[in-house]
């Protein structure tokens, strides 16, 4: 399943049939929390014949694991016991651990032993079950639903003058960069944990090498490297509190969750 997801992140358009929905469901999970760009097209309801999730299920839909309880952790602690990881500076909302999201210890529980740990694939539990899974009414999936906004915001925003990190498959389809560099284009890469404007700037210095130009020009065709100024603390901030404003008038979110948020961006991101 994750080399078909690696194929699909490169670009290649794959298709998946199955006649159960309960794999089916597993597919979409795990490709929510990819972040891979997805649909789920039932045949049989577009040729008009019966659903294919009527079929009898032969496994879970979902795997569920042990997942520790918080018995009384506060938030801080109870992510560290997940091992939540950091969040992917480069990637979008759907691959982001649900603890940057849910600041309930017991509700975040609750989900994960679901074997939902990002947005993406509580988005997708949701499409299936509804939203009853997070509550007697919606607000608690609205008040998730409007985070997962900021936080696409806020990665967008972070983005702007940075780019993206690059690896060594970008390097090689550059084009820029010969086999006599390319060990010690890479080795630069990885000092900088693939930091493009970093790497850039070592290029620049590498005696003898001839096609900086070209380089630069691939990083910023393929979004690897933004020309423009970042944005500050304070620009970004202000623009996310901007953009959320209708969700912070519904009463789905708030000031202080932006705040919080913010703090949570690991630095350099």
């Amino acid at each position: 399943m994750d080399a078909v997801i690696e194929l699909a992140r490169g670009g290649r358009q794959l298709f998946f049939l199955t006649a159960r929905m309960d794999e089916a469901e597993r597919w979409m999970a795990r490709l929510g929390a990819s972040g891979v760009p997805h649909r789920l097209v039932d045949l049989a309801e577009a040729r008009r014949i019966g659903r294919f999730a009527e079929l009898p299920r032969v496994a879970p839909a979902l795997r569920i694991g042990a997942v520790p309880a918080p018995g009384g952790m506060d938030h801080a602690a109870y992510g560290a016991a997940l091992r939540v990881p950091p969040i992917d500076a480069d990637g979008g909302p759907d691959g982001v651990h649900l603890w940057y999201l849910v600041d309930d210890p017991e509700l975040l529980h609750r989900i994960v032993a679901l074997g939902a740990e990002t947005w993406g694939s509580l988005r997708t539990l949701v499409d299936a079950v509804g939203p009853s899974l997070l509550g007697p009414d919606e607000t608690g999936y609205a008040r998730l639903a409007a985070l997962a906004r900021a936080m696409e915001r806020l990665l967008e925003s972070r983005r702007i003058g940075r780019g993206r990190r690059v690896d060594r498959d970008a390097l090689e389809r550059s084009g820029a960069i010969s086999p006599t560099f390319m060990d010690r284009v890479d080795a630069l890469r990885v000092k900088h944990g693939g930091r493009t404007d970093l790497l850039v700037e070592e290029v620049d210095r590498l005696p003898r090498f001839q096609k900086r130009a070209e380089f630069r020009e691939f990083l910023e065709r393929e979004g690897y490297l933004d020309p423009r100024d970042p944005l500050d603390d304070t620009r970004i901030r202000t623009d996310l509190l901007v953009a959320l404003a209708p969700d912070v008038r519904a009463g789905h979110c708030t000031a202080a969750d932006v705040e919080r948020m913010l703090g949570m961006m690991p630095a350099g991101a």
